[in-house]
């Protein structure tokens, strides 16, 4: 991997992805959260971004 490369990230479901995964990803080098998906507006809305 390059070294300015960013993988884009994009959670469905912002239950356990939210509570999660988001936090991990924000972990991952190189990783950014581009998208997150919610049968609820408000909490796509909310998810972190990494």
């Amino acid at each position: 991997m390059i070294k300015d490369d960013k993988i884009g990230i994009g959670l469905i479901g912002t239950g356990f992805a939210r509570s999660t995964q988001a936090p991990a990803f924000s972990g991952c080098e190189g990783a950014e959260l581009v998208a997150a998906c919610s049968g609820n507006f408000s909490n796509a809305q909310a998810s972190p971004p990494t």
